[in-house]
């Protein structure tokens, strides 16, 4: 099951997204479970209540605490990185706000099927690869865990450590090894042995970058550029 919550002050947005998402479940049977709110607050409140989200489409404007904000609680305050935000605005001036919230796509209004088709045939595709699991070595023995639950990996000599939601792992594999095979694409280096996983990227600035359980790690200057690049690419709905 996907669960699925669409957040607008328009009812009439939530209905048709709503009903575009019920055609995609129905013609692809993929199991959908969707809530409707009329503000940020109402969400809030399921949220505080245990209700989790796989994917929820977000408005950006509301009277009072508004799309952002809502990202912001979502990533800083409960440290969600799992739940996948789809913007939705009729403005697309937004860019560099949304950047802290790791967007998965932005639809811009009017909107329509090929819109959300589109932006739920790619999460489809994530939350697929999400099941990836990353197979290392300990104790001459083969262990297998989630690529989603790796916060960041780090050379140490001949060892590779890898800071995981759970703790740390000490396996004998090679940083660039492992990041040309089994996490390419899912990982980006931010400095000489130690890449940290995109997913749980909760802030980043130039040379500074916050992740889901508040490591905090610099940027070297040679590689600023590219991880701003690359972090940009990402939340430009090219994951």
């Amino acid at each position: 099951m996907i669960r699925i919550a669409i957040i607008d002050d328009d009812i009439a947005i939530c209905k048709q997204i709503y009903h575009y998402l019920m055609e995609y479940d129905f013609a692809y049977m993929t199991d959908f479970k969707i809530h409707s709110f009329i503000s940020c607050e109402k969400m809030c409140d399921s949220i505080k209540s245990g209700n989790m989200y796989d994917l929820i489409f977000l408005d950006i404007e509301f009277p009072q605490m508004n799309g952002i904000d809502l990202s912001h609680y979502l990533r800083i305050v409960q440290r969600n990185i799992k739940t996948q935000i789809v913007f939705v605005s009729a403005k697309d001036m937004y860019a560099m706000e949304l950047f802290s919230a790791q967007p998965f796509d932005f639809i811009i209004k009017p909107i329509d099927s090929d819109n959300v088709f589109s932006v739920v045939n790619r999460y489809i595709d994530y939350y697929h690869e999400s099941n990836i699991l990353f197979t290392y070595t300990y104790e001459n023995t083969k262990h297998e865990i989630a690529v989603n639950s790796i916060i960041y990996i780090k050379s140490e000599g001949k060892q590779l450590l890898l800071h995981t939601e759970n703790g740390n792992i000490l396996t004998y594999q090679k940083f660039s090894n492992v990041l040309k095979q089994q996490l390419r694409n899912k990982f980006i280096t931010i400095r000489r042995g130690i890449a940290v996983n995109t997913n749980h990227i909760i802030m980043s600035d130039y040379d500074k970058i916050i992740l889901s359980d508040k490591t905090e790690f610099t940027i070297s200057r040679r590689l600023q550029s590219y991880v701003r690049k690359r972090i940009s690419y990402d939340v430009g709905g090219q994951k």
